[in-house]
This record gives C-alpha cells, sequence and structure tokens, in this order.
C-alpha cells in the first residue's frame, strides 16, 4: 500500500509550479477535478524519490489535444498519398477497428471522419482526392472490387503494441483483399508497434515515433518505478505499460501504453493525472 498522502512543501509546490508552466498545462486550482489537482494529489501520494521520478517522467510526457489532429492528419495523409496512392483519385479509409468493436466508438472512428474535414481540402495533394469513409467490415467487404484497383488505407491515432492493428489487417485479407492493397496510417506510433506492422508486408505511414522510456531510466529509477506501480495495484499485464511500451502520452484518451502510474485508478485512493 502507498504512503498516505502528506503535506506539500514550498518546494514540492514549487516543482510542479514549475512542470506546469513548462508544459503549458492549465494550473485550475479552483476544479478538484481539473489536471493541476489531480497531479497534486497523486504527487502527494509518493514518497521523496517517487516524487521525483514523477516530476522527471512528466516532463517527457506528451498531451495531444483534439484540436491538433487535423494538423497532424493532413501531414500524414500527404506523404501516404506520396509514398503509396500516386494518382488514383478514390482513397477508401477504413477505422483500425475489429469486427466484434464495430457497435463501439473508438478513436479510430475519429480519425476517420476527420479525412474528410475541411482542411483537408486546403492542400494540394489531397483536395481533389475522394475519400470514401467505410464505417464496418461488411462495407469493405461491398466496395472490394473497387479497393483492389485502388488501396485502402486504415487509420488510428496510437498504434501501442502492434496487436490490434495486426488484427484488423488479418480480418481484412479474409474478405480476399490483398495484404500489398492496404496502407497503415496513423498518428502517432510506438517503435515495438512500427517494428511489428512493418514485417506484415502492407504499407505503413505514421506521424511521429513514440520511443520507450524504459530504456532512458537507470537500475535505480525502475525499482522507483516499479514500487510506485505496486502501491497504487497494477496488474503485471500493464507494467511499465501494456507490452512494456514506456510510452508518455495522453491522445482523446490516454492508451493503456502509457505509464500507469499516469492513469491507473484505485477508487478514490489513487485519482491520476491522465484517466483512460
Amino acid at each position: 500500500m502507498y504512503i498516505m498522502a502528506t503535506e506539500l512543501t514550498m518546494q514540492d509546490l514549487s516543482d510542479i509550479f514549475q512542470l506546469f508552466n513548462h508544459k503549458g498545462w492549465l494550473i485550475d486550482e479552483k476544479n478538484k477535478s481539473s489536471l493541476y489537482n489531480r497531479f497534486r494529489r497523486t504527487y502527494e501520494k509518493f514518497d521523496t524519490e517517487e516524487r521525483k521520478l514523477l516530476i522527471n517522467l512528466s516532463y517527457q510526457y506528451e498531451m495531444v489535444p483534439l484540436s491538433q489532429y487535423q494538423t497532424l492528419l493532413t501531414k500524414v495523409l500527404s506523404n501516404t498519398v506520396k509514398n503509396h496512392l500516386g494518382q488514383k483519385q478514390t482513397i477508401y479509409v477504413y477505422p483500425i477497428k475489429k469486427k466484434v468493436h464495430n457497435d463501439y466508438v473508438k478513436s479510430a472512428d475519429v480519425v476517420t471522419y476527420l479525412c474528410n474535414g475541411t482542411n483537408i481540402r486546403y492542400i494540394d495533394e489531397l483536395s481533389k482526392k475522394e475519400f470514401v469513409c467505410l464505417g464496418s467490415l461488411e462495407r469493405v467487404k461491398e466496395k472490394k472490387p473497387n479497393i483492389i484497383k485502388s488501396k485502402l488505407v486504415i487509420v488510428d491515432d496510437f498504434i501501442g503494441s502492434g496487436n490490434y492493428a495486426t488484427d484488423v489487417v488479418n480480418e481484412i485479407i479474409t474478405l480476399g483483399i490483398p495484404v500489398e492493397q492496404i496502407v497503415i496510417v496513423t498518428l502517432y506510433i510506438t517503435q515495438n508497434a512500427l517494428d511489428r506492422v512493418q514485417n506484415l508486408s502492407c504499407g505503413v505511414e505514421y506521424g511521429e515515433v513514440i520511443e520507450s522510456c524504459i530504456s532512458k531510466l537507470t537500475a535505480s529509477e525502475k525499482e522507483i518505478l516499479a514500487r510506485m506501480e505496486q502501491a497504487i495495484g497494477v496488474d503485471a499485464e500493464f507494467s511499465f505499460g501494456y507490452s512494456h511500451s514506456g510510452a508518455l502520452i495522453s491522445l482523446i484518451r490516454t492508451p493503456n501504453n502509457t505509464l500507469p502510474v499516469f492513469w491507473k485508478t484505485n477508487g478514490r485512493a489513487y485519482t491520476p493525472p491522465f484517466p483512460r
């Protein structure tokens, strides 16, 4: 069990203020559920060594608001057209979502919808393209003859382990669509996931590779992090982030590949700064 919350010193408050000012995060003391107050409550739960590590990791943390998605997407789509689609005028788009999740709304659906956003029309490489968004695997099957003549672009905002994306590619292949006709497009991807999906023989385009923070930690820091995870009840499956990803990022939601000290809830006892 982690230690009881202890009163913050002036140095503690100074460290948190400096972090928030550096990151441009809003210091909202009024709302109990604000990022600032959540961070303070998280910080209070740990000892001096753990607090220092939490601050250091937070400086590396990246928050990607929805308002940035369109700009990020236009860049990666421009590269997709240039590297994989050439002069093809009709582009078929499908969310990276397994059939079993068809009734769920996922971040991949948001990215799919944005492929028809207004900003797309302001980019020369994209303005004359017709993006046909397909919302289900059944629609992909209906458009199979057209897709085989063109490409199927499958999209998401983040690929963490590559396992889920691989499953989706395999579902599409079972429809008779050659893997070479599939292009995986994502705004962010971990290095481990990139290594995996690049072995699928389909095209891959991404905005940014998210490096694992684990390799940058000393042996002592890894022990401290493991102690923090044990204190808040992190399951072995998610230790150091799902698939040991060691990511430090939040998008529309926080992926489980991110270190769980930033998102793992534990009832009222632990309210993390970036909940899932």
